[in-house]
């Protein structure tokens, strides 16, 4: 008997110290459940492309360039995203440059007759440019090669070339 009335007794203290519900505070947001401005999902690796007007993942839907040896103490790839072909035949891209937070609008350069190691993307104002090398494509910031990208399917840069 002193059992069940000690377990009621119980239960019956418990059930007075819970809480409210017209006082109880509203639940925390679910980690990893937020969105930025334009709707993407950071948390699921989405960044907003100004260029495709769309959530993208810039690993997925980008170009990776990784740093070349003038840049040692980078250790993250750099990313092109192209504009999609049926908006404007790759007439412009972004560049993601790893630390920038956003990205880098560059245009496509004609590429000269003839020419032996021609630009086919830049930013002149940024100063960054994306040039043409025996079959790699180099991404200059100032001049200096900071990262490269060889041995990989280079379509859309490629037909920035024309008919080479």
């Amino acid at each position: 008997m002193k059992r069940v009335f000690g377990t009621l007794t119980v239960a019956a203290l418990m059930s007075a110290c819970s809480p409210d519900p017209s006082t109880a505070q509203p639940a925390s947001p679910i980690a990893g459940g937020g969105k930025d401005a334009h709707g993407c999902l950071a948390s699921a690796g989405y960044t907003w492309s100004p260029l495709r007007a769309a959530c993208i993942r810039i690993f997925e839907a980008g170009l990776a360039f990784a740093p070349s040896s003038d840049n040692p103490d980078q250790t993250l790839q750099a990313f092109v995203v192209m504009s999609l072909p049926a908006a404007t035949p790759h007439q412009q891209a972004e560049l993601y440059l790893p630390g920038q937070s956003a990205p880098l609008a560059l245009q496509a350069v004609p590429v000269p007759e003839g020419e032996t190691r021609p630009v086919v993307l830049q930013n002149k104002a940024a100063g960054v440019e994306i040039d043409y090398v025996r079959d790699d494509y180099w991404l200059r910031v100032r001049g200096r090669p900071m990262y490269v990208r060889h041995g990989q399917d280079n379509a859309p840069l490629d037909a920035l070339l024309g008919n080479r």
